[in-house]
């Protein structure tokens, strides 16, 4: 996701795509992601991680072959959606993978070093991706993306465990979305789950907007 995010609004420009349109192209991914969260979440729980898992990053790279061949701004937003998909599969399942994987009173521990590795990769991602579009042009940037993401599907698809593989954890099954919200410790996550990438999109999205605009 790091390579491609910050070249999206130059790339769309190719299609004449204004303001609204580009915020069209980042909003879609997280329309996306957020609708096929909690299905994917929920499934995950029924018939295991690593199925999602390797199906995202798989359609991660299938994502890099739709930018490539998108030839209008409609087709971009379209593979923008696939990629909030592929996230919706990945991200949190990996996060939910962490949490079972890890052992007893080692949770912090765990899920800190996949989170160092995590923001790792996706703060080397622009710096990768703006190398790769100077030396050799904006499309093998997401052949770039495309490639990692197929070597990370091999990976996971190869030396990932089962589901059975992993410590049994007891879970709480809420009665519908509201039932999240009963338990008062959550509160404070959900409101901050909620501010902190609306602030921190809305923030890195303007000063990319602002520069094209000037």
């Amino acid at each position: 996701m790091g390579i491609v995010a910050p070249l999206l609004p130059v790339y769309a420009q190719h299609f004449g795509a204004t303001g609204l349109y580009i915020g069209l192209v980042f909003a879609s991914f997280s329309i996306t992601r957020t609708i096929f969260l909690p299905v994917v979440g929920n499934l995950s729980d029924k018939i295991g991680r690593k199925i999602f898992i390797t199906s995202g990053l798989f359609l991660f790279s299938l994502a890099s072959i739709g930018y490539i061949f998108a030839s209008n701004i409609t087709l971009l937003i379209l593979t923008r959606m696939l990629q909030g998909a592929a996230a919706a599969m990945v991200i949190p399942i990996a996060l939910a993978y962490m949490g079972e994987s890890s052992p007893k009173g080692k949770e912090g521990s765990y899920m800190g070093t996949f989170n160092l590795f995590f923001f790792g990769g996706l703060a080397t991602g622009p710096i990768l991706g703006g190398i790769v579009k100077e030396l050799a042009g904006i499309k093998f940037c997401f052949i770039s993306m495309g490639a990692i993401s197929l070597f990370g599907w091999l990976l996971a698809f190869i030396f990932l465990p089962e589901k059975n593989h992993l410590k049994k954890i007891k879970v709480i099954q809420p009665k519908g979305i509201l039932g999240f919200f009963n338990p008062g410790h959550l509160k404070g996550s959900f409101f901050t789950g909620s501010v902190f990438p609306l602030v921190l999109g809305f923030y890195g999205h303007s000063f990319q907007f602002l520069e094209i605009i000037s």
